[in-house]
């Protein structure tokens, strides 16, 4: 028997059997395109759940930041009034201290110390040396 010029694993399969084989696996979306296309909407649902709570995370530090500058103990009633207003003064103060600097690029991480403490190489050093061990892990 001549085999068409379609084999798979040394099995002679007939053209169609692809084209079917292509067809059946679009239709019940096993293709490579359409599992691609699944985790990228999967991706997308997940960055829509981040987002939504990142936003609810600015909203609440944004209400604690508001109350914490607006907050004055044992406030006589007269007072109240200008205690608000200079609460909301100092909010947007902060909103926009906040806003220069992360404008101008300036992130939180930023402060944080950027060395490095040690290499591997100075890691295993330092465990061979509390070991008494000659050797690194």
């Amino acid at each position: 028997m001549m085999c068409p010029p379609l084999a798979i694993h040394g099995r002679c399969l007939h053209p169609s059997a692809f084209v079917t084989a292509a067809l059946v696996r679009e239709m019940d979306g096993t293709s490579d395109m359409m599992l691609i296309l699944r985790r990228l909407d999967r991706l997308g649902r997940a960055v829509a759940r981040v987002r939504r709570d990142l936003e609810l995370l600015l909203a609440v530090m944004g209400a604690y930041v508001f109350r914490s500058l607006a907050h004055e103990p044992n406030v006589p009633d007269e007072l109240r009034a200008e205690m608000r207003a200079r609460g909301a003064d100092r909010y947007k103060q902060f909103v926009d201290h906040v806003g220069k600097r992360f404008a101008g690029g300036h992130r939180s991480v930023d402060n944080l110390p950027h060395e490095v403490i040690a290499n591997d190489a100075a890691l295993d050093a330092m465990l061979a040396k509390s070991t008494g061990t000659g050797g690194g892990l």
